[in-house]
Formats: C-alpha cells, sequence, structure tokens
C-alpha cells in the first residue's frame, strides 16, 4: 500500500513537472506584448525602369509560412498588392512605389522561430512588366516568453523581426523588387491621306473617328493641322486622345498623324487596339480603301479592333474621285454629218460626170 501511495506520488509530481514544462514552452495563441525596436512590419518597394509611359499595374508579394514552423501561427498577413495606376512621377524613365507588410496583428500559440518567404507571386501584365524572380526575402519573426523577475513565464510574449535576403540582413527592413519595362511592347499608330483621281480635289478634308482600345491612357496626337474647314464648317483638330474614347480627327492629301510615339512616354502598349472609321458622306464621290503596314489594299472605309504590333502602325488611307471625260456633242450630230459627207461627195460625183459629159 506504501508503495502504491509512492508511485502515485511519483506521477503525480511527474504530471505537474510535464504541465510546469508546457507552460514554459506554449502560450494561448497571444500577441506579442512588444515587438523589438518597436518593429512589426516590412516596406516592400517595386521599381520598374526603361519606363517609356505611365505605369498602370498591379504587383503581388506573396508571404508563405515555412514547413518547419510551429504550429499555432495566426493572422498570417495576406498577400499585399503594389498598385501603378499611371499617376506615379518618372524620374529618369524609373518609378517607384512602396506598400507594407504588417505582421503586428499575428498571435502565436508557442514560443519558436517563424520563418516567412516573401516574394514577387503576380503581375498583372508580364508581357510588359515581367515579374521579378530573382529577389526574394525572408522575414524571420523570433517569439519568446516574457519572464518575470524568477525567469518563470508571465503567459506574455515579445517578438523580434528581422529581414534578409539569403545571408545578408537588411537593416532597413525593405524588401526592393525591380524590373525592366519591355519597350519592344510598345508601337505608335501613323494615319496617313492619299487623295487620287482626274476630278478629286487635294483640298479636301476627311473626316475619321479614332477608338484606342485597351488602354485607358492619354497619347499626343502630332502632324494635323489646328484649325480646318470641313464641309465648311470650321473645325479645330485635337492634339490627344484617350483610351476608350472615340476621337475625331480631319486630314486631308499629304497629312500624316501619329498618335503616340515609339520609345517616348506616349507610346501605346501592343495589349492595345485600334478602330478607325472615315465618314464616307461627305466630301461625296470619292470611294475608300486603306493599307496597314503596306499590306494590300482593303476597299473599306472602317478598321475594327486592329492590334497594336511593336513600333510604326501605319494606315494608309486611299480617297479616288474620277469620272470619265465627257465626249461632247459628236454621237448626236453623226447622223447629220453623214448626210452632209454624203451629199457633198454626191453632189461632187455629179459634177464631176457632168464635166465629162460637156468634154465630149
Amino acid at each position: 500500500m506504501r508503495k502504491i501511495f509512492k508511485l502515485h506520488n511519483i506521477g503525480l509530481m511527474l504530471i505537474i513537472a510535464i504541465v510546469s514544462i508546457f507552460s514554459i514552452t506554449k502560450v494561448n495563441a497571444v500577441q506579442p506584448s512588444s515587438w523589438e525596436n518597436n518593429n512589426n512590419s516590412i516596406t516592400i518597394s517595386r521599381e520598374i525602369t526603361n519606363v517609356t509611359n505611365p505605369v498602370t499595374n498591379t504587383f503581388t508579394y506573396s508571404i508563405t509560412a515555412d514547413s518547419n514552423n510551429p504550429v499555432g501561427a495566426t493572422n498570417v498577413p495576406s498577400p499585399v498588392n503594389i498598385v501603378f495606376d499611371g499617376t506615379e512621377s518618372i524620374i529618369n524613365n524609373t518609378v517607384t512605389k512602396t506598400g507594407t507588410i504588417n505582421f503586428a496583428n499575428m498571435s502565436f500559440e508557442h514560443p519558436g522561430t517563424y520563418n516567412y518567404t516573401i516574394a514577387e507571386s503576380i503581375t498583372s501584365d508580364a508581357s510588359i512588366y515581367p515579374k521579378d524572380t530573382t529577389n526574394t526575402y525572408t522575414a524571420t519573426i523570433f517569439v519568446e516568453n516574457v519572464l518575470d523577475a524568477n525567469d518563470v513565464p508571465t503567459g506574455n510574449i515579445k517578438a523580434t523581426l528581422l529581414l534578409k535576403q539569403g545571408a545578408n540582413k537588411i537593416a532597413d527592413y525593405t524588401a526592393r523588387f525591380t524590373g525592366s519595362a519591355s519597350l519592344s511592347a510598345f508601337g505608335n499608330l501613323k494615319l496617313s491621306k492619299t487623295v487620287t483621281g482626274n476630278i478629286a480635289d487635294t483640298a479636301d478634308y476627311f473626316e475619321y473617328t479614332i477608338t484606342i482600345n485597351g488602354t485607358s491612357d492619354t497619347y499626343n496626337i502630332t502632324g494635323l493641322t489646328s484649325s480646318i474647314t470641313y464641309e465648311g464648317i470650321a473645325k479645330a483638330n485635337p492634339t490627344t486622345i484617350t483610351g476608350g474614347t472615340p476621337t475625331k480627327v480631319y486630314l486631308k492629301h499629304g497629312d500624316i498623324a501619329t498618335i503616340g510615339v515609339t520609345n517616348n512616354l506616349n507610346a501605346i502598349p501592343t495589349s492595345a487596339t485600334y478602330s478607325i472609321v472615315e465618314t464616307t458622306t461627305a466630301p461625296a464621290g470619292y470611294t475608300a480603301s486603306y493599307k496597314i503596314n503596306n499590306g494590300s489594299a482593303v476597299s473599306s472605309a472602317a478598321i475594327a479592333n486592329e492590334s497594336i504590333v511593336t513600333g510604326d502602325n501605319v494606315v494608309a488611307y486611299t480617297n479616288n474621285k474620277t469620272a470619265t471625260p465627257p465626249t461632247g456633242i459628236l454621237p448626236t450630230v453623226i447622223p447629220y454629218i453623214l448626210l452632209i459627207i454624203i451629199a457633198v461627195a454626191g453632189t461632187l460625183l455629179y459634177l464631176n460626170m457632168r464635166k465629162k459629159q460637156e468634154n465630149k
């Protein structure tokens, strides 16, 4: 009986010891009461170089827990988006924008070391702004118990945040990502006008409605006469066109309108398309055709959703106005002329025969 009692006491003591140890190594999913140096966030910096246009693109950054992390971490930050909306300043063909990953709301059940990989996981337009697959970072959170004067866990925890790239500690807690915009993915749009035909008037202006689709950026229009007269009405040619907005321009023979400039701040992305419609009701009497990049002639006044390609996109419109020259009044007088000829010939023949008779 006494042995059983002793074994019972030993078992009880072991249980108490285990519970005591467990209480030292586990807390109940609480937030850190403090962060070393009051730092609980990381800055994400996204730089884009070789920029020729206002940038509209979204980059997404994932925060992935290491498989060896202690269990019980909650409220891990969601992926962070850095959104370029086209308003960012372009300095030396470079734009930069930042975002923040905040770990302050995380809770932990266990003390220990928690590692999270930070990487650029998504770019909304990879053809122009490729994903940075070179740079990845590790955010390390070291969680420990807050101890009392006797080194006994109080039930509170504190945390220390570190940022590393490989073995290198990042002192300013900024994860830097970068990439170059692909200039080959930009182009411009050129619209030229040629007037042909024996009754064409090279001073005639023609109206075109142009729409740039798939972009909301604004592009310069160059090469047009600012004020013109179209069908007796004064018109002003625009100097810009905004994506998605149908815009009317006016060209006469020899004019070339350029929308956007390749390798310039007004280049058009190749993800865009364009539509052009010529007004065929005025000036009257012309036929319309066009060629794209010196391709085959198309007998039409309208182009729908043509893709922007790299470099120059040349649309050459030709309008022809031809008439058959009039042949005068000959068709109506020919019978009479023939009668006169016959009459004259008959008269000459008669006189000749009479003269011969008189000479006999």
